[in-house]
């Protein structure tokens, strides 16, 4: 991300690019979640 936005100034496809990992992390959670995987906790 740091290439994008340092070298091109591409801000706004640093932001897009950024947001990846966290959808995919939003959409592992949701699954486990509804898997039961954090009600042994």
């Amino acid at each position: 991300m740091y290439g994008h936005v340092g070298v091109t100034g591409n801000i706004p496809f640093a932001a897009a690019y950024a947001t990846v990992p966290i959808v995919v992390m939003a959409v592992y959670l949701l699954i486990a979640r509804r898997l039961g995987a954090f009600e042994a906790l």
